[in-house]
């Protein structure tokens, strides 16, 4: 459950990072141990579904998200 609170923490710091593709897979292969070369782009593609729910929620509403 994505929170004011969580905006407020986090939103900011996400709409400034320069997400980088190629960071982001190097990122995953390193952690899960593995050699995706296509692994950037769903995880780019994360951060910016992650942002656009973190940019709805306000006093009113809060966001649930699943990730399966």
């Amino acid at each position: 459950m994505l929170t004011q609170a969580h905006k407020q923490s986090y939103l900011a710091k996400l709409e400034q990072e320069p997400f980088r593709e190629d960071q982001l897979r190097d990122y995953y292969n390193a952690f899960n141990e593995v050699s995706e070369p296509d692994s950037g782009k769903p995880m780019l593609d994360g951060v910016r579904a992650f942002r656009e729910a973190l940019a709805q929620v306000d006093e009113n509403a809060v966001v649930l998200l699943v990730i399966g």
